[in-house]
């Protein structure tokens, strides 16, 4: 049987440094449409902190390899930095040749010149200091820039998406 707001989705709360953790704006909320049959929210909430922000250290789970006997790969976490994100999902910078975490270490061959668009379900805050994104070709300072890119060093601004 539906429950009525129990069930509804409140999208504001993706991405958002409090999604799964008690929330009083989102309980208010919820109070607020009880009965109403709603089903999906989106609400301005000015409690609502990004879950990440530009150049913070994550560990990011994604495919270390394919096996050839089928179409399933291994999965692994590998150091990352956040370049930018916005609503369920975030895009990550892993660096050629980085080592997973765990008993297994696997090396990540990077595809798309180390980018990738994960979901924020599978990254996790990572210990390490922020890195600086370059607003240009997007890679971390710690990477230096692209090549081919109109890059100077002022480039670089901390928490500019």
């Amino acid at each position: 049987m539906w429950k009525g707001a129990e069930m509804t989705a409140f999208r504001t709360c993706t991405g958002c440094a409090s999604q799964g953790k008690p929330c009083l704006a989102r309980e208010s909320m919820r109070a607020s449409i009880a009965g109403l049959g709603i089903t999906s929210i989106k609400w301005r909430c000015k409690s609502r902190r990004p879950a990440f922000a530009p150049g913070d250290p994550v560990w990011a789970e994604t495919y270390a390899f394919y096996t050839e006997s089928s179409d399933e790969g291994v999965r692994a976490r590998f150091p990352a930095t956040v370049i930018n994100f916005g609503g369920a999902k975030a895009l990550v910078f892993i660096a050629s040749g980085a080592l997973s975490d765990g008993e297994d270490q696997y090396e990540f061959e990077a595809q798309s010149n180390g980018f990738c668009n994960l979901p924020l379900s599978r990254l996790t805050p990572r210990d390490g200091e922020r890195d600086e994104v370059c607003r240009h070709c997007q890679r971390p300072a710690s990477q230096g820039h692209a090549v081919d890119y109109p890059c100077t060093p002022s480039a670089y601004v901390e928490g500019q998406h």
